[in-house]
């Protein structure tokens, strides 16, 4: 597989969702032309004092165990890298249909794309057999790390079955 340094920014909650195969894909705005990237974990949202009301009720208990990534030595530990299957066009009322597949509540979703069409990011979540403690990084979206990062022998989340029955959902 090899290395990469490019990183996705999203919330460790949503990185944990997609860690333990609750949920594989991710809502954006935006495309992108990578095939592979590592997640990198952000907290801003839990700054926000109502940031549980975001997320359905049988998740918010994870949500809130997973809100803040591990941080060591000020760096911030990366333990998964996604490769992107396939990158999906769909309007608010088809993306607001996939609500089985995500932890996030449709308020939140509705909100978020405020009735545009968004992309919806297949993922194929992979967790990294040694983990990278990455240093902290500005920005809201992506961030190139200085280093390189071995993404050689990482496992795949979820089985190939698993996850085809994910991929025909979307």
């Amino acid at each position: 597989m090899g290395t990469i340094n490019k990183c996705l920014k999203e919330w460790n909650a949503i990185i944990e969702a997609l860690g333990k195969g609750k949920q594989s894909l991710i809502i954006r705005k935006n495309s992108t032309k990578l095939d592979k990237i590592l997640l990198y974990p952000t907290y801003s949202y839990a700054n926000d004092k109502n940031y549980l009301l975001n997320f359905k009720k049988e998740y918010r208990k994870f949500v809130s165990d997973n809100a803040l990534p591990n941080i060591t030595n000020n760096r911030i530990k990366i333990k998964y890298f996604v490769s992107i299957e396939k990158i999906i066009e769909k309007s608010s009322k088809e993306i607001l249909e996939l609500n089985d597949l995500y932890i996030w509540n449709q308020s939140h979703v509705q909100f978020y794309l405020d009735g545009n069409n968004a992309y919806v990011w297949l993922l194929r979540v992979y967790k990294l057999k040694n983990p990278y403690f990455a240093e902290k990084h500005q920005g809201m979206t992506f961030a190139n790390l200085k280093e390189y990062v071995n993404i050689d022998d990482s496992k795949p989340v979820l089985n190939n079955d698993n996850f085809s029955n994910v991929a025909e959902m979307i």
